[in-house]
Parts: structure tokens; sequence; C-alpha cells
């Protein structure tokens, strides 16, 4: 796939390392709330649902604009691209 063409990957790879991650931190809250108050807690972590709260504005934008989502690579449409800054008096700093 080039630069600007439509994505085409299907399925729920791209939710596997976002429920990992949400388990990680659902698991971390619950290890400081038995810390805290000795009670322990229940976890409830769907992958599909975990999957759909990332990717909702790329679907309303589907939905209300008729847009598809484009190849960006690692870039944002509306966010700071990394770049280097210079420093007075020290070496630049890549961000």
């Amino acid at each position: 796939m080039k630069e600007g063409d439509v994505p085409n990957k299907r399925g729920n790879s791209y939710s596997d390392f976002l429920v990992s991650w949400t388990a990680l931190g659902a698991l971390m809250g619950c290890l400081l709330r038995r810390a805290r108050t000795g009670e322990g807690q229940w976890i409830d972590l769907a992958m599909y649902q975990t999957g759909t709260t990332v990717i909702g504005a790329g679907l309303l934008d589907f939905a209300f604009n008729d847009r598809r989502t484009q190849r960006i690579g690692n870039r944002h449409p509306f966010l700071v691209t990394p770049r280097r800054l210079p420093l007075p008096g020290c070496r630049p700093v890549g961000l």
C-alpha cells in the first residue's frame, strides 16, 4: 500500500494490543484498590467494545461526511508532527 491509499485491513488485530493495554491499566487499578481497601475488584473487558472506543472519529467522519480514512503513516491531521527543536546553547533536541 502507498501513502494516500485507503486502509483495507479487516479483522480484530488492531484491537488485540488495545485490549492488552486496557487490561493492564484495569489490573493496576484493581491492585491499587486492593492495597488501599483490602477488597477485590471484578474486571469485565470486551475486545470489540474496547476497539470501538478508539475509532469513533473515523466512524463519525465516514457516517456524516462520507470520507474514508487515508493512510498517513505516523502523521496526524491536527497534532504537532515530530521535529527537531533548536535550544539556546545546546544541541538540537529531536521530539
